[in-house]
């Protein structure tokens, strides 16, 4: 297997103390009208080292870089994108959780289509793209490393993998397709490395811990796609 470059670049977002519900967008077409102040990602301390929380990332394990579709600032990358369906098998427990922090977002007062689960997705995957081969190699050693361990540490051992059709912007399905490729072209087996394999990767290290975590990533969303173009 190629060798992989280690860089710790935090994709994931947690707030500690108690829930607060933030103040909801007003959704304007696809993107809401208000964009809300983006925030830098909240970390957690812990055996003096930095570390970003999720629900599917292992405690302590450093993270490959990430970003690759959200590199820059001072515009939206996806204005005047088509979106266009991205259909892929996902384990029942991603899929699950992505429908659960969806009604919780929507209960706690957010217009349901700005918090869809094709809303979410989008969001993690823009947020959670490899910047480069390396940094999907070492997403898929992770990703295979937990999906071949025995129960209980794989968290979908014995799971059936559903259809998730989403409405998504071109240059996400676009840029997974190249990381692919590449990593094809570098000796991974096709299968292995595929644009449904890395989407669960990205979809499993990236989901929110709790509904608090999913309203500071959308909101980060919101901002990043009511802006201008670039």
């Amino acid at each position: 297997m190629p060798a992989m470059k280690r860089a710790t670049i935090p994709s994931g977002i947690h707030r500690s103390g108690q829930p607060r519900t933030p103040d909801p967008p007003s959704p304007a077409g696809d993107a809401p009208e208000t964009a809300i102040a983006d925030k830098p990602p909240t970390r957690r301390r812990s055996g003096g080292r930095t570390q970003r929380t999720t629900s599917g990332s292992a405690s302590g394990r450093t993270s490959p870089a990430r970003g690759g579709a959200a590199a820059g600032t001072g515009g939206n990358p996806y204005a005047g994108q088509k979106r266009k369906p991205m259909n892929h098998l996902i384990y029942e427990g991603i899929s699950g959780r992505l429908r659960e922090l969806s009604a919780e977002l929507a209960a706690a007062g957010y217009p349901e289509r700005s918090v869809s689960q094709a809303q979410l997705n989008q969001a993690i995957l823009h947020y959670g793209l490899p910047v480069d081969a390396d940094a999907a190699g070492e997403l898929i050693a992770q990703w295979t490393a937990l999906t071949a361990v025995p129960i209980p540490s794989n968290p979908y051992r014995g799971q059936k993998r559903k259809p998730m059709n989403h409405l998504i912007y071109e240059r996400i399905p676009a840029r997974l397709a190249q990381l692919s490729g590449e990593l094809v072209d570098a000796g991974y087996p096709e299968r292995s490395v595929s644009q449904a394999q890395l989407t669960q990767a990205i979809l499993h290290s990236g989901l929110p811990a709790d509904r608090d975590a999913a309203g500071e990533l959308m909101q980060r969303w919101i901002l990043l796609t009511s802006a201008g173009p670039r």
